[in-house]
C-alpha cells in the first residue's frame, strides 16, 4: 500500500513475475518506508534489526517486550529449519553481539509457530493501530511464508493504512517534483 500497489500485484512481484514492471515502479517500491527511521544503506530493511538495535524502537513498537520475544522465537524456528542460511546466521550473530535484550531472549530457547493473530503498530505519522495477520506457507517454495496483514473496513487500522498510503503518495510526489526541478530549470 505504501508503494502504491495492490497486495495481489505485490505478491506477483514477490513470486518473481516481473513482466511489464517499469523501473520507476520498482523505484517507488524501493523507496516505500517500512519504518520511519529507515535503515543503513549497507543493511537491508529488517524488523528484527529495528526492534533490537534502534534506540527509538521501544517507543515506536507497541508492546515492545512481547513483540521482541515473538521475533526471537520466529528467528529460532527459522534457524532450526535452515541452519546453513548465511544471512540468517549473520543476522543472529549481529543481534547477539549488539543487543543484551536479544542475547537474553535467545538464551531462553523459545520457539513459536504462529499462523494468525493481531499485531500492534506505533507509527510517528498515524499513531497506534492494530492489524490482523495470517501466515501462509507457499506451496512449491519450501520455507517461504507469506504474511498478509489486513484491517476491517472502517476500523482504526484501516483508517491508519489509508492515511499512511496518502502520506506516502504525497512524499513520493514531493520527491518526484524535487527530482524534476533541475530538468525544468535548465542548466546553468
Amino acid at each position: 500500500m505504501l508503494a502504491g500497489m495492490s497486495v495481489d500485484y505485490y505478491n506477483r512481484l514477490e513470486r518473481g513475475n516481473l513482466t511489464g514492471v517499469s523501473d520507476s515502479f520498482l523505484g517507488s517500491l524501493a523507496r516505500a518506508p517500512y519504518h520511519p527511521n529507515g535503515d543503513e544503506p549497507e543493511q537491508p530493511q529488517n524488523f528484527a534489526r529495528f526492534v533490537f538495535l534502534d534506540p527509538a524502537a521501544p517507543g515506536q513498537v507497541a508492546d515492545w517486550e512481547p513483540m521482541a520475544q515473538h521475533i526471537v522465537a520466529i528467528l529460532r524456528q527459522e534457524a532450526a529449519r535452515d541452519p546453513h542460511n548465511r544471512d540468517l546466521t549473520d543476522l543472529i550473530g549481529e543481534l547477539s553481539t549488539q543487543s543484551e535484550d536479544f542475547r537474553s531472549m535467545w538464551a531462553a530457547q523459545n520457539v513459536r509457530l504462529h499462523g494468525s493473530g493481531t499485531k500492534s503498530f506505533q507509527h510517528t505519522v498515524v499513531g497506534d493501530f492494530e492489524l490482523t495477520f495470517q501466515a501462509m506457507q507457499l506451496p512449491g517454495d519450501e520455507g517461504l511464508t507469506l504474511i498478509a496483514y489486513s484491517a476491517a473496513p472502517g476500523s482504526p487500522g484501516h483508517d491508519a493504512l489509508n492515511l499512511l498510503a496518502t502520506w506516502a503518495a504525497t512524499m513520493r510526489r514531493e520527491s518526484n517534483k524535487m527530482d524534476e526541478l533541475p530538468a525544468r530549470c535548465g542548466t546553468i
